[in-house]
């Protein structure tokens, strides 16, 4: 037996009955068209006018104008490259308009960012964690009330997961569910802190018949909640159900209206010859014969709500660092492999080299220094690029770029630790040296901290992991030229070696194996200041990357 039809489902009573109701005050909306619509004026949430975006001199948006009211379930659609998703990023606040207002609730404050839900296209969740584990860590870091009662994060959980038909997938690992269901865990962690204005990029793509009628009732019982929710979508047939659509074409907005009057505007027996028509006259001259409508409502004010204090990331440290180290346990075969380098390194530089004489004794600390600033190094190279995805979408959120920088560092500098006790546990256990392996492990920490920094700093300038691991040798090879181990180097080159970590970590080592120094402070420190430095660095550009993303296009 075959599926009923999506408008079918939506329109029955039952399906918009069937979902727990969410606890957003206010009567039942009414949806737009019906008689009494127009009776009373509605509430405004979002009002543009005269939006403009560009990249450098090619204009992608004209000045676009609209409003959308609360409680509107409002398509975008347009053809390929009509600026569809630039203007979803710019309601998002992804990016910042070149030129015309966007206000929000009234206001253009960025702080009322934190009260959007976005879900963009792509996987924006960490595929690791489990369903109930990612709810947990959100309410935690967007909504400080709602984690702070244990009965009430509970309840709200059951309700969202019960609506999105996702109960029975709570203790199940995000990356084991399939495509559809992780676009409803990723509406899923937005409905979690009650958004006041949804903004969804193809949410239903990619999901199958039975999945997309799902999320498109979700949608609509939401909507009649008082929710505005707006959302793109490429399926001309699933833009019939919505209140009202902005049409867009070239980067112009070419009409709006519901899809009754979208038909009758372009003459069309059916909303799926839309792209068709649009293509019969240059977007210019469909954009010269729109009538603006503006709603004449009052602006809509958001729901109070407790937000987290100008030093919020003190809250939000503790939830990042507990996530983290759940993400680097959880990495498999990974971790495994990550770990395993360091002592097959040490076996192998313990069976190569004779540390009774001084010759071998300055090859084994040359090695082992070397190595360590090459394992911290790899390990955290693509550290930052590959979540960039969540950690943008939870920026906007009210994620502290500082909590979330700490977190990332300090997991990953543990694991440097880590890794500088197996190569010093696994030399002294083949070959074992007449210094103590504390002190020992102590340099080769340093070194594994300096050069775990750099790889974060390579992370943080690279823009895809490929990249990162294309970089990462560019900046590992010079570490070994310009050290001089049996031939000291002169000049510039000698000048060269001194700013860099492995000169400083050979210095270190021959300080401790040949020189016979019971600490050697100096050269520690000053891998210590090489550590702190590229974690600056690592700050500054992913402070750096966050302003541009939104300025410029």
């Amino acid at each position: 037996m075959s599926p009923p039809p999506l408008h079918d489902v939506l329109t029955e009573p039952s399906a918009l009955e069937s979902s727990p109701r969410g606890s957003r005050a206010g009567p039942r909306s009414t949806r737009v068209g019906s008689p009494s619509a127009s009776s009373q004026p509605r509430e405004v949430t979002v009002r543009a006018e005269g939006l403009c975006q560009s990249a450098g001199s090619l204009s992608l948006l004209h000045g676009l104008t609209f409003s959308l009211a609360r409680g509107e379930l409002v398509a975008i659609l347009g053809p390929s490259g009509a600026g569809k998703s630039l203007l979803i990023e710019l309601l998002a606040g992804v990016s910042r308009p070149s030129g015309g207002q966007l206000r929000l609730f009234g206001r253009c404050d960025d702080a009322l960012r934190r009260r959007v839900g976005y879900v963009p296209q792509g996987d924006v969740v960490h595929l690791a964690l489990t369903l109930r584990e990612a709810l947990l860590a959100t309410a935690r870091l967007r909504a400080p009330a709602l984690a702070a009662g244990a009965t009430l994060l509970e309840s709200r959980l059951a309700e969202v997961v019960t609506r999105l038909g996702l109960a029975h997938r709570l203790e199940t690992r995000i990356g084991r569910m399939s495509g559809g269901e992780r676009r409803r865990v990723a509406l899923a962690l937005e409905l979690l802190t009650e958004p006041d204005l949804l903004i969804l990029d193809e949410v239903t793509s990619g999901l199958d018949a039975a999945a997309e009628r799902q999320v498109m009732a979700t949608l609509r019982s939401l909507a009649d909640e008082g929710l505005t929710i707006v959302c793109t979508t490429h399926t001309l047939e699933t833009a019939e159900l919505f209140d009202r659509a902005l049409v867009l074409a070239g980067g112009h907005l070419v009409a709006e209206g519901s899809p009754r009057e979208l038909r009758q505007r372009f003459g069309l027996e059916r909303l799926a010859d839309l792209y068709g028509r649009l293509g019969e006259r240059e977007p210019r001259a469909w954009a010269a014969e729109r009538r603006p409508r503006a709603l004449a409502g009052p602006d809509a004010a958001p729901r109070p709500r407790v937000e987290l204090p100008g030093w919020r990331g003190l809250y939000q440290l503790p939830t990042l660092v507990l996530r983290q180290l759940r993400l680097t346990a959880r990495e498999g075969l990974g971790l495994v492999v990550l770990l395993a380098q360091a002592p097959v390194i040490a076996a192998l530089i313990a069976l190569a080299y004779d540390v009774s004489s001084p010759l071998g004794r300055a090859e084994v600390g040359f090695k082992l220094a070397i190595s360590a600033i090459w394992l911290g190094c790899i390990s955290t190279c693509q550290e930052l690029v590959k979540d960039r995805p969540i950690y943008r979408r939870e920026r906007l959120a009210g994620l502290s770029t500082c909590a979330y920088l700490c977190a990332k560092a300090g997991v990953a500098l543990l694991l440097c630790l880590l890794q500088a006790v197996l190569l010093t546990a696994t030399l002294y256990a083949l070959d074992p040296l007449a210094e103590p392996p504390a002190a020992v492990a102590g340099v080769l920490a340093c070194a594994a901290g300096a050069g775990g920094a750099l790889g974060l700093a390579i992370s943080a300038a690279v823009g895809t992991r490929t990249a990162a691991v294309g970089v990462t040798p560019l900046v590992l090879v010079p570490q070994i030229l310009f050290v001089g181990t049996l031939l000291p180097l002169s000049g510039w080159a000698a000048e060269v070696g001194r700013s860099m970590p492995s000169h400083w970590a050979n210095e270190s080592i021959r300080a401790l194996l040949l020189d016979g120094a019971a600490w050697p402070a100096a050269s520690c420190g000053v891998l210590l200041a090489f550590c702190l430095a590229f974690l600056a660095l690592s700050g500054g550009l992913t402070f750096a990357r966050d302003h541009l993303t939104r300025s410029a296009r």
